[in-house]
């Protein structure tokens, strides 16, 4: 729980916002809400001779915020977590990088669509 909130959701919201026209965040009176559920979570991992990147599925879904009506779905499948070097061993690291890369596929998306 303390990964989400410290590391996942702010990659996320990183990216997307570098990706997208769109802020986001907790913001109380926003007219859209986005809810993520992440469907499956492969944490990677790393050893001496082979490592395998994390991956992350999830569904983001935007509703009217007052509402509760549902806007746009949209299903992000494999993204993939990708490191480095030293903190490629740690699981965390490469989920948050799924996270990330989950944020600028969704941003970049949802402006395609717009458009």
């Amino acid at each position: 729980m303390g990964d989400r909130k410290a590391r996942f959701e702010p990659q996320f919201i990183e990216l997307f916002e570098k990706n997208s026209a769109f802020g986001a965040g907790n913001c109380v009176d926003a007219k859209y809400t986005l809810v993520i559920n992440n469907s499956r979570t492969e944490p990677g991992y790393k050893i001496m001779i082979s490592r395998k990147n994390a991956e992350i599925d999830m569904e983001v879904t935007i509703i009217e915020t007052a509402s509760k009506r549902e806007v746009a779905k949209y299903s992000i499948k494999s993204s993939p977590g990708r490191t480095f070097g030293v903190s490629d061993y740690d699981t965390g690291a490469r989920i948050e990088e799924s996270y990330a890369a989950a944020g600028k596929y969704f941003g970049k998306n949802l402006m395609d669509d717009i458009k």
